[in-house]
């Protein structure tokens, strides 16, 4: 499930855009390759709270990536800043609307009363709040692929249209330079 929008829950959760924490800051970034079987994925990721991240380096929580694409598909990944998260292609399905998230998942039982990154507005309480293995104790940006490794080694792709003013139209494609000729003997066809 990916969370865009803020949603309430019975705890603090680390997002960009909430006030539960005095820095929130969950960012996430990922760099999609294309090879024959599989696509090889460059995750790098930051996390502003000392809390959590001593939690991801203490294996009491995970980092989890979530794909939404056709279907959702969650992977459990290491807790290191750059990743490399290899998926055959067969598995998944990446289109113009594959949106990506990494959240952060308790594995254990987490209490936060010793977390002094959230704002004072819970310094009262945090000593009696409990998150119970399995809940999702922050959310990142998210990434929304827009599908321009279609044809990732296609600079340019020709058009006619007898109704443009000149012979040749150049225009900027969302991947592509489009040569856009009047006639189609313009296109040089035979060279």
């Amino acid at each position: 499930m990916i969370y865009t929008k803020k949603a309430n829950f019975p705890y603090p959760i680390l997002m960009n855009f909430t006030d539960d924490y005095f820095n929130p800051e969950f960012e996430f970034d990922v760099a999609i390759r294309d090879s024959t079987d599989e696509y090889v994925l460059d995750i790098k990721w930051k996390v502003s709270s000392d809390y959590i991240k001593g939690l991801l380096n203490s294996k009491k929580a995970s980092l989890v990536l979530v794909i939404k694409s056709k279907d959702n598909q969650f992977y459990k990944l290491e807790s290191e800043k750059k990743l490399q998260v290899i998926i055959p292609k067969k598995r998944l399905c990446i289109n113009s609307r594959t949106v990506m998230q990494l959240m952060i998942q308790t594995n254990d039982k987490i209490c936060f009363e010793t977390n002094e990154d959230l704002n004072s507005f819970y310094d009262e309480v945090k000593k009696e709040i409990y998150v119970q293995a399995g809940n999702v104790l922050g959310f990142s940006n998210t990434v929304i692929f827009d599908g321009s490794q279609n044809k990732p080694y296609d600079l340019f792709e020709k058009k006619i249209d007898k109704d443009i003013k000149s012979d040749v139209e150049i225009r900027l494609g969302t991947e592509t330079i489009l040569i856009v000729y009047k006639k189609e003997d313009y296109q040089f066809v035979g060279i």
